[in-house]
């Protein structure tokens, strides 16, 4: 009896582990790779990082749809530490050879 319950709480962990790579890489392939790169980018700055008392977890938001079909993207990433937040807003914007660049940002730390 106990080793049924067993397989069935792996069995849903697997289930679960499958999930959570499947979701994670749709989500990570959705994602503008300048937005990806900015996240790294503040992530390995030790004064910020040092100044929200190190990363935790992260956020990032923008609008998919306006990605896709606009030439002008409005963005932001929030960085967790232990101690404090750091808030980043950036707006690309997409040039006619279809690169994006940064038109401007700001960085606030609560």
């Amino acid at each position: 009896m106990k080793k049924k319950y067993l397989l069935i709480v792996i069995g849903l962990f697997v289930v679960a582990f499958v999930f959570s790579k499947i979701t994670g890489g749709i989500i990570q392939s959705n994602t503008p790779v300048f937005v990806k790169e900015k996240l790294t980018e503040l992530k390995e700055n030790v004064t910020l990082m040092d100044s929200i008392g190190g990363f935790k977890n992260f956020e990032c938001r923008f609008n998919s749809n306006q990605y896709k079909n606009e030439s002008k993207l409005e963005y932001s990433i929030t960085i967790e530490g232990s101690e404090r937040s750091l808030f980043y807003e950036g707006i690309q914007v997409k040039q006619q050879d279809g690169k994006w660049v940064l038109l401007d940002s700001k960085i606030n730390i609560e």
